[in-house]
């Protein structure tokens, strides 16, 4: 399984940087990593390309607590 927040701290990001570069608030993404909200597809696909994953936008439409299925 992926982990949003183990991805993140991989690239060495803090959730700050990492939302500001695609435009969310770092409450909103905080909420994402724990899996109290869904991104929108637009916010999906830029996570997937940051993460280096494009072609897999759609996993992190669903997933629980922050993990998508490998």
């Amino acid at each position: 399984m992926i982990n949003l927040k183990n991805l993140r701290e991989q690239m060495g990001f803090s959730q700050a940087y990492l939302a500001k570069k695609i435009n969310i608030s770092q409450q909103y993404y905080s909420k994402l990593e724990e899996g109290k909200r869904r991104p929108s597809p637009k916010i999906a696909r830029k996570l997937s390309v940051i993460f280096n994953i494009p072609d897999r936008w759609y996993e992190f439409l669903d997933h629980s607590a922050g993990k998508i299925d490998t």
